[in-house]
């Protein structure tokens, strides 16, 4: 976690809001990024071949490796989408910062790089769905996996169960196979993500019902009712 908190420090410190944004580090940050999401199906790959996901510390090595990655990978489009919300906030103030002017070419970049950013945030967000999937022993039941919240340290659960729209958000935005999205997430995939998510943050409330989770809960379960609704009407 501490390489995380230090990539968050490097972008998201008040001095660094405030200044453009240093392309070539963002750039090499979403180079590492990609990699490492890259490297994760592999990694899968191999352990489950050799059978080695039932041996529980295997399983909780890959498991905090690949919350890493996705911690990592959302980062990227909360960069981006901070420097874009402060510059309509300032044309909004009449402000006369460097932010202000019509730099159209520097916008571009950062937009393009958003762009990419946000890929990485989806491949992230269907990663981190995956480790929640993980068979896990009889003390869990349902769909709730060794993945589940539980198995989660407090870093995990601050970074990413407290604020689960921000990132739920690139399942919920990218649309489904049908609609022209990518390969391999169709609407029942879309679906059983997002049931996936519903699923552990119910079970988290039943241990401790903060206000932040049951929100969370209620907005997945809006636009579940939504993704369901645009399903049934392309059947039509």
């Amino acid at each position: 976690m501490e390489s995380y908190r230090f990539t968050a420090y490097i972008f998201r410190t008040n001095q660094a809001r405030r200044a453009r944004l240093n392309e070539a580090a963002f750039t090499t940050h979403l180079s590492s990024v990609d990699f490492a999401l890259l490297a994760l199906s592999p990694l899968w790959k191999v352990a489950s071949e050799a059978n080695v996901l039932q041996i529980t510390h295997v399983t909780q090595f890959i498991r905090s490796l690949t919350l890493l990655v996705c911690f990592h990978a959302f980062l990227g489009p909360w960069i981006i989408q901070e420097r874009l919300d402060r510059r309509w906030q300032a044309r909004g103030a009449g402000s006369e910062s460097w932010e202000d002017r019509d730099d159209e070419e520097y916008w571009a970049r950062v937009s393009e790089l958003g762009d990419l950013a946000k890929r990485h945030g989806f491949s992230a967000a269907r990663q981190f769905v995956a480790v929640l999937r993980l068979p896990g022993g009889s003390e869990l039941g349902g769909r709730n996996g060794i993945g589940s919240i539980h198995y989660c340290g407090l870093d995990a659960q601050a970074i990413v169960f407290n604020d689960v729209p921000s990132w739920a958000a690139f399942l919920v935005d990218t649309p489904a196979f049908e609609q022209g999205g990518p390969a391999g997430f169709s609407f029942d995939t879309k679906i059983a993500d997002l049931e996936t998510l519903i699923d552990n943050l119910r079970s988290t409330m039943f241990y401790q019902a903060r206000t932040k989770y049951i929100e969370a809960t209620t907005w997945l379960v809006e636009q579940l009712e939504a993704v369901k609704q645009q399903r049934d009407a392309l059947q039509k």
